[in-house]
């Protein structure tokens, strides 16, 4: 049996919070003094935290540019790894056609995490304001 799935992409976006900013630093400030997380941080990341404005507006203008109805973008937008991860599987085999597929079985779709580029793109806008 042939099953199709249409092109999806996803973004995982950790701006759950109310501050993404406030996130970002935490994160940042753990692995920089935690050793078990220390091998996470480079350079990089660290030039990267001055430019997260421009980043967060580079991918606002992809998002707009490139979605479409034959190409759609998902958003996955979360904090908690396990609740995002489970709505990511269940948007996927939502998506899928195969035999014996039980909606029950793969549970509902977190509409706060799972979301169109749209939706992500009206999100902000409100949280701007």
């Amino acid at each position: 049996m042939k099953s199709a799935l249409p092109m999806m992409a996803f973004i995982c976006s950790n701006s759950g919070c109310r501050s993404g900013a406030k996130c970002r630093l935490k994160r940042f400030h753990d692995r920089r003094h935690d050793p078990l997380k220390i091998w996470k941080l480079s350079p990089v990341d660290l030039e990267a935290l001055s430019r997260w404005a421009d980043y967060s507006r580079a991918r606002d203008v992809m998002l707009e540019r490139s979605d479409s109805a034959h190409a759609p973008w998902t958003i996955a937008r979360f904090n908690d790894k396990r609740r995002g991860r489970l709505n990511v599987i269940r948007t996927v085999l939502d998506k899928l056609t195969y035999e014996n597929k039980d909606p029950n079985a793969i549970g509902d779709i977190d509409r706060k995490i799972i979301m169109s580029a749209s939706e992500f793109l009206a999100l902000k806008e409100v949280d701007a304001a």
